[in-house]
């Protein structure tokens, strides 16, 4: 009897021992699994799981044994507590379905004359994102997918062990310069400029510069257009001036942001005030004098007769003949008078003519019984 009881202790032990291994190989299972590799050799480790909201917590192995800025967190980014023991951390999970663990570490990575390499042993498949602009030089595991994101490599690793030696370009500081065309410029109170601002990169890889300005005088607006743009680019600055803006010099400050770098340029403003024309007896004198002058030009010079001499320089030497022997005869003559006078004019080159310089508006040409008569209009 006592026998079979130390049997069934036993057996109890070591189901209470094996238990807690086998539930949590049940409670949750990995989703997705991302590394993502910085410049400086950073890595932020970030893993997606579904859980059983039944089971009160979920042991999950970490990729190092030194982390940080560790976040654990349900379906709804509520925190979750967490404990960290020897190299698993321990996320009470109770009530969540799903659940992201995040944390960052510098163990996985060294470099060695300029050439990185991360090294790591996860039981689990690992997507690796590596920073921008790296060459991959070795890698110790065929990865299951290789592609690009933003620029970005981005590898799939099998569990196991993996290693991955890589180069990273390091580009230059963006930097630019800012340029007005016109440094300053002159505004009567109620009127308005623009001025042409150009944006130039001279190094790094371009990102989006903002525009705007300080220093204006209350009533005088400024806008840009286009406010914001990636270099190189041209931007207009529009400057409205009300017309109870106090006249005077002002110095207003272009600032231009964009890559972690602040530009300014300084811009002369000058509004003038504006004036009334004033009217004088001179001015009234003058405006008569223009007055009779162009009354006269008038009706020394109709419109009509203006634009008669114009059409009469696109006549033919022939044709600028009739018309004068039509002036002479008072400003008509039957078409026999015409024909007596041009003997050496063919009888129906003639009518053209006639015809031409009725189509032109300079003649008419009226039957008067069985006669023709041309009158000049």
């Amino acid at each position: 009897m006592k026998k079979i009881t130390m049997i069934l202790l036993i057996l109890t032990i070591f189901a209470m021992v094996s238990m807690p291994k086998t539930i949590a190989q049940q409670t949750y299972s990995i989703k997705e699994a991302t590394l993502t590799v910085y410049k400086d050799g950073l890595v932020h480790v970030k893993i997606s799981l579904d859980v059983n909201e039944t089971t009160p917590l979920i042991t999950m192995p970490l990729l190092s044994r030194n982390v940080k800025n560790i976040l654990a967190y349900d379906e709804n980014n509520t925190p979750l507590d967490y404990e960290i023991n020897n190299t698993n951390i321990i996320v009470y999970t109770l009530g969540a379905v799903s659940t992201t663990i995040e944390y960052d570490t510098t163990e996985l990575t060294s470099k060695t004359a300029g050439l990185w390499t991360l090294t790591l042993n996860s039981p689990f498949q690992i997507n690796i994102i590596l920073p921008e602009n790296s060459t991959i030089i070795y890698i110790n595991t065929p990865p299951t997918q290789i592609s690009t994101t933003d620029g970005r490599i981005r590898i799939s690793m099998p569990a196991g062990y993996c290693e991955i030696s890589y180069e990273v370009t390091i580009s230059p500081p963006m930097d630019y310069t800012i340029t007005l065309m016109q440094p300053s410029t002159t505004i009567t109170q109620g009127e308005s400029a623009s001025l042409t601002i150009s944006i130039t990169l001279t190094s790094g890889i371009a990102s989006q510069i903002t525009l705007s300005a300080i220093g204006q005088p209350q009533g005088v607006e400024i806008s840009f257009n286009p406010p914001v743009g990636i270099p190189p680019f041209n931007s207009i600055m529009n400057i409205k001036v009300s017309q109870n803006t106090p006249p005077g010099i002002y110095t207003i400050t272009i600032i231009a942001k964009g890559g972690g770098i602040t530009k300014t340029l300084p811009c002369t403003l000058i509004i003038r005030e504006y004036r009334t024309p004033i009217i004088t007896p001179i001015t009234i004198t003058a405006a008569i004098g223009i007055i009779i002058i162009a009354a006269y030009l008038i009706w020394k010079y109709p419109i009509k007769s203006i634009r008669s001499r114009g059409k009469m320089k696109e006549l033919t030497e022939e044709e600028a003949e009739i018309i004068k022997f039509i002036k002479e005869k008072g400003g008509k003559a039957l078409e026999v008078e015409l024909r007596e006078r041009f003997p050496n004019i063919p009888r129906t080159t003639l009518w053209r003519m006639v015809r031409r310089l009725e189509s032109k508006g300079i003649v008419k040409v009226k039957k008067v019984g069985l006669q023709n008569v041309i009158e000049l209009k």
